[in-house]
């Protein structure tokens, strides 16, 4: 007990998870945890982990996909015993190469990487925008702009899979300059929004796939067309 006090000694918990076969320890990894869509699957991920009796990490990436490199790789180390992961990387062979080194349990939320065996946990985004348009079509919008993700991206893809499903049920042309893919933060989104309030085209509608975008569209649109703005949730 002197030598503990005196090393200020701390047992490893991996090691003694090891040791005793049991699982303890899962680490979340997202991009980012001020958007609400993450910052809710994170608090409901914790809460059930939480009741089991598991030890809960959480990494974010910022969106960048060498720091979430060197965050798996960290794991690695670290012999996790579960990693439920929105990668920013969902392209990349890399990606399932380290999964498959980590040896251990993955599920990969909202963002399913190609080239992936590992579970998968997501929204039903296709489902939700396809009904979204519709809304918006049943109270007089003809036109509909979209926001969304880098392509690539399956939560992405299926947003705007279905905003154009939608408007083809309704009939309505889709216009490419009002589909905008951008990255997921405020800055791009903006410049994106701030060449469509300057054209002489404007949409009826605005839909944003994440709160970052959606900041960056309403402050072009406070800049360049003030009275445009009404928000729903």
């Amino acid at each position: 007990m002197a030598a503990i006090r005196q090393l200020d000694y701390s047992p490893d918990a991996a090691a003694r998870n090891i040791k005793k076969n049991v699982t303890r320890h899962v680490t979340v990894v997202l991009p980012t945890v001020g958007d609400p869509c993450f910052a809710m699957a994170y608090a409901g991920i914790e809460r059930v982990l939480s009741a089991a009796g598991c030890l809960i990490g959480l990494y974010t990436t910022s969106e960048v996909p060498d720091k979430e490199r060197a965050i798996l790789d960290l794991l690695r180390s670290q012999r996790d015993d579960g990693i439920i992961i929105a990668t920013c990387r969902p392209g990349s062979q890399e990606l399932a190469e380290q999964i498959a080194r980590s040896g251990a349990k993955i599920i990969f939320l909202e963002r399913l990487p190609s080239q992936c065996n590992s579970s998968f946990v997501g929204y039903q985004n296709r489902d939700s925008v396809r009904d979204l348009v519709g809304m918006l079509v049943s109270e007089g919008c003809r036109s509909i702009a979209i926001f969304a993700g880098p392509e690539g991206y399956s939560s992405e893809s299926d947003c705007v899979d279905g905003y154009l499903d939608a408007l083809e049920t309704a009939g309505l042309a889709a216009e490419p300059s009002f589909v905008n893919r951008t990255e997921f933060d405020k800055e791009n989104s903006f410049g994106a929004a701030m060449r469509l309030m300057q054209s002489s085209n404007l949409p009826d509608a605005i839909i944003a796939t994440s709160s970052p975008m959606l900041e960056g569209v309403i402050e072009a649109m406070l800049l360049l067309r003030p009275g445009f703005l009404q928000l729903k949730p």
